[in-house]
């Protein structure tokens, strides 16, 4: 492998490239530059009296453009959210705190294809940009807690599913929140946090408790499912099942079409899985969801936070439940117009016909139907004492042989 370095703010870049693929030295690190221009310079704050009020300031900033932002166009209550978000950080002098809920795993993959690539680098230096940013309008700047759904992601997909598949699952997050929590500290270590479940519910965290809470959860949800299936012309209000699912905490309809854009989820993930699976995965998804509302999983923070998603919503959701959300796009829309959450994507470099590099994101179920081929590579990230090594694979082109295929869950 030839290896190349630059240095990109206070960090640095150093790849290892398959010599044969004939590209020049410093094109990988001359690409990632092209597609991560660097923010705009933030507006500066409004005057209010004799002082600067940073908040509109902040939350134009947020709100930001088509450009890093996809999702419903957001509307006067939409800004008023965060509005009122931000002006209890900026009115305790405190850095504004924005949460991202993260996929606990790369999803698709196993073992030895586990594990960060650049699409997670492109959404942390777009987050780190972002924090930067705002810390030009306000000192105290932006505090970015990324939750990693470690528990969640263990009993979706492993818990009840064998002893094998629970290994392994548990393997693979370790691996992935190892290698994205070594990327956090080399790119951004000031501004960005990373929490797991046991984080959050502190020194009573209990495995066994929770899963049998979630187990619970599991059980009201799929009485729910049936009942509401049998009988689809009730409101679903009227349904003991949906009442007892009110008693403890749930709140909001599955809808026909949310049910439907699930399960095409699932499908695309578990293709080959019946579809009393399918439907048991996403209601332990939601059991999942419903423990976090029972658990205040998040009341503690000092605050309120502002939303970030990298997922589009899906359809039915309650207008309430997004207001205020901020849709994060992981790479620019002068890049790609492609919207995906770094974990359900492999992000890497694309060599094209006449030899010019760029970046792409690739849908994984997409990689899998088009026999997609890619020479492995590495990208080293390195901040002080502090590490992180990226997959970094060049996707090529027909006209190149070599190369391998991914190897992916089934």
């Amino acid at each position: 492998m030839d290896q190349y370095g630059i240095t990109d703010g206070s960090y640095g870049l150093h790849v290892e490239a398959d010599p044969s693929l004939g590209v020049a030295a410093d094109t990988f690190l001359r690409t990632l530059g092209e597609v991560s221009p660097a923010t705009a310079p933030a507006e500066p704050a409004p005057m209010a009296g004799d002082r600067a009020d940073p908040v509109e300031a902040i939350v134009a900033l947020l709100v930001g453009t088509r450009n890093d932002r996809f999702g419903p166009r957001m509307d006067e209550d939409d800004h008023e959210v965060i509005r009122a978000h931000v002006s209890h950080w900026v009115g305790g002098g405190q850095p504004v705190h924005l949460l991202i809920m993260w996929g606990g795993l790369k999803h698709y993959v196993t073992d030895e294809e586990q594990g960060i690539d650049l699409a997670e680098l492109f959404a942390v230096r777009q987050m780190s940009r972002l924090a930067r940013t705002l810390g030009e309008i306000y000192p105290p700047g932006l505090r970015i807690l990324v939750y990693l759904e470690d528990f969640g992601v263990w009993y979706e997909d492993a818990c009840g599913y064998g002893l094998p598949m629970r290994s392994s699952v548990e393997r693979n997050i370790e691996t992935y929140i190892g290698e994205f929590a070594a990327l956090l500290r080399a790119v951004s270590p000031g501004s960005t946090r990373a929490l797991r479940f046991h984080d959050l519910i502190g020194v009573s965290f209990d495995a066994r408790e929770y899963e049998c809470r979630a187990d619970r959860n599991t059980e009201l949800l799929h009485a729910y499912w049936r009942e509401s299936a049998a009988r689809p012309s009730a409101v679903p209000g009227t349904l003991d099942s949906y009442r007892r699912l009110e008693e403890v905490g749930w709140s909001g309809y599955i809808l026909p079409e949310m049910r439907q854009h699930y399960l095409q989820r699932l499908t695309r993930l578990y293709p080959a899985a019946p579809l009393e699976e399918k439907v048991d995965r996403l209601l332990r998804y939601f059991a999942i969801v419903l423990l976090y509302q029972q658990s205040r999983l998040f009341a503690h923070m000092g605050g309120p936070l502002i939303k970030v998603s990298m997922y589009k919503p899906p359809p039915g959701i309650p207008g309430q439940r997004i207001s205020g959300r901020i849709h994060l796009r992981v790479l620019s829309r002068r890049v790609t117009s492609q919207v995906m959450p770094p974990w359900t994507c492999k992000g890497c470099f694309r060599l094209g016909r006449d030899g010019e590099m760029g970046v792409a994101l690739q849908s994984f179920p997409l990689v899998r139907e088009s026999r997609l081929r890619f020479a492995k590579g590495r990208l080293r990230v390195t901040r002080g004492e502090h590490t992180a090594s990226v997959r970094a694979d060049v996707l090529l082109p027909e006209t190149i042989p070599g190369g391998s295929y991914l190897s992916l869950r089934e």
